[in-house]
């Protein structure tokens, strides 16, 4: 094979485009690949050709070949044959006659157009990503504000949940005051009247034994009869009827010792309920917690139900706040007798309250159990929503079960309700045992 024709086969077959260009920068020859971009353009302007302009290009990589006699690289815009823009990097240099006098100039012109659409591409997505950037910082900050408000607003929440609390245990208080005014009237009046009867009887013993002492002396200095000192003593204690005295004393004292043992115990429930306890948890025995709030809710639930109290021992004792753990049972044994007397028609038998307590898997659990009307399986997943009751307009805040949801919730433990219409429902707060105090 002939030389030339083998740097033939080379220059057609490359996949560079080479076009070869006069002085006066007319196409003089154009390899395949040149052909295939920009068609056969032989005779023709070069400038016209690959970048359809009048007059030679501005930074034309060939005539800086020509002034300096060096190689170049330029990158160049061209339009193809398909009236695509396109873009090239050119490699020119100058070619030379024997005399080394520049004759012509060659072009390897590389297609690039991807390369150019893809650092294109990479910055309008810098720029893209600069401006999602911007975006980010301004909802960073958006958010941050966002937070701060949110903060506040869960403080703004957490101090209405603590005001509802309080004013939802005050009402549930000032529900009861009438009862436990009423549960604490019964034995100070008879505490009252026995304290007057004492002191009357005192008064007449006091007066009867002045009497004999005045007798006896009167007989001492009369040298009385003893026989007739004894009768006027045994008139005198006839008259006081002593052995009625004998019997009524000690029975009203024991009447004003219960009496001030059943207000103590009614001022200690009230106070054992009333007090917060603070706001860290500490450990709660649950039986005092349950006798105290039986104790001040006596008056609500005497009249419409047996409330029995079942409670396993060694007692259970659970960390919590007892404040907060108390109104929850106060709630559920109110609703409990409510529902009982909704239910509950004239002449029939007293319902019935139950309350156990129970060891179960590392939790402590109370059962609040009642024989009341019971609860619609459709709204049984309601009852713990804020604000939701199914009492008449006026008659309930819908509050009560919501809150006892939220204080068992924040304790860790669960509030679960059974219920059955027409037959009762069982509630059942769920705590996580402490140890012993």
């Amino acid at each position: 094979m002939a030389l030339s024709s083998f740097f033939e086969q080379v220059l057609e077959n490359i996949p560079d485009g080479i076009t070869v260009q006069d002085r006066e920068y007319n196409i003089i020859y154009q390899n395949k690949a040149m052909k295939q971009a920009f068609g056969d353009r032989v005779g023709e302007k070069c400038y016209f050709s690959y970048e359809r302009r009048e007059q030679i290009c501005e930074g034309c990589g060939l005539r800086k070949a020509f002034e300096t006699g060096k190689p170049t690289l330029v990158h160049r815009t061209g339009v193809t044959e398909d009236e695509a823009v396109s873009h090239w990097e050119n490699n020119c240099f100058p070619l030379f006659d024997d005399k080394g006098e520049i004759v012509g100039g060659v072009e390897v012109c590389r297609d690039v157009t991807d390369r150019v659409s893809l650092a294109q591409e990479v910055r309008d997505r810098s720029i893209e990503l600069g401006k999602l950037n911007d975006q980010l910082l301004r909802k960073g900050a958006e958010l941050e504000d966002r937070t701060q408000e949110l903060e506040a607003a869960y403080h703004e929440l957490q101090q209405t949940h603590t005001h509802l609390l309080h004013k939802e245990k005050m009402a549930s208080i000032g529900q009861l005051a009438a009862g436990i005014a009423h549960e604490i009237n019964t034995p100070i009046h008879f505490m009252g009247n026995n304290i007057t009867f004492l002191r009357n009887s005192f008064e007449e013993l006091i007066s009867v034994m002045q009497q004999c002492l005045e007798k006896l002396a009167s007989a001492v200095e009369d040298s009385s009869d003893l026989s007739k000192l004894h009768t006027d003593i045994t008139a005198l204690f006839d008259e006081l009827d002593l052995e009625y005295l004998k019997e009524e004393i000690p029975l009203a004292m024991d009447q004003t010792a219960n009496g001030a043992k059943r207000v103590a115990e009614i001022v200690q429930a009230m106070k054992s309920f009333a007090s917060s306890g603070g706001t860290a948890l500490q450990p709660v025995e649950l039986d005092d917690l349950i006798r105290s709030t039986v104790e001040i809710t006596h008056n609500a639930w005497k009249f419409v139900a047996e409330l029995k109290v079942e409670l396993v021992n060694p007692p259970l004792i659970v960390k919590g706040q007892k404040g907060d753990l108390g109104q929850v049972l106060l709630n559920l044994i109110m609703n409990a007798v409510e529902a009982i007397a909704v239910k509950q028609q004239p002449g029939k038998l007293p319902g019935r309250i139950h309350i156990k307590t129970r060891r179960k898997d590392g939790w402590g659990e109370i059962i609040v159990e009642d024989s009341g009307c019971g609860i619609e399986p459709s709204l049984q997943k309601r009852i713990f929503e804020p604000f939701f009751t199914t009492k008449d307009v006026g008659r309930g805040s819908g509050q009560g079960l919501a809150i006892a949801y939220s204080i068992i919730n924040e304790h860790g433990g669960e509030l679960l309700v059974d219920s059955e219409p027409g037959q009762g429902s069982a509630f059942t707060i769920r705590l996580r045992l402490s140890e012993s105090p």
